[in-house]
């Protein structure tokens, strides 16, 4: 579907950057609606290849008819917002 996308942020855990972005009212997933509320790396992802680490540093979104210019530029905003902290967390001293 051209609504769902699966978008890697590398180096970030994918649980971490859905729990900032639910905390600005923007809601994702990090696995498949199938497994929702599951804590594993998505069956979908490592059945079409991926490795753990890509998956679990994976986020679904999901778009509708009712999603607005607007919705989509503050979830760019937040995310890109979002990854650069968590980057910056993640990084060795």
């Amino acid at each position: 579907s051209p609504y769902i996308w699966n978008v890697y942020f590398p180096g970030v855990s994918g649980e971490s950057l859905l729990i900032r972005l639910s905390r600005e009212g923007i809601y994702v997933s990090n696995g498949s609606a199938c497994s929702s509320g599951s804590v594993d790396p998505s069956k979908v992802l490592l059945a079409m290849g991926y490795d753990v680490e890509h998956a679990k540093s994976s986020i679904r979104l999901s778009f509708g008819k009712m999603t607005t210019l607007e919705m989509l530029d503050q979830t760019i905003q937040s995310l890109r917002s979002n990854y650069e902290q968590l980057r910056q967390l993640s990084l060795p001293f």
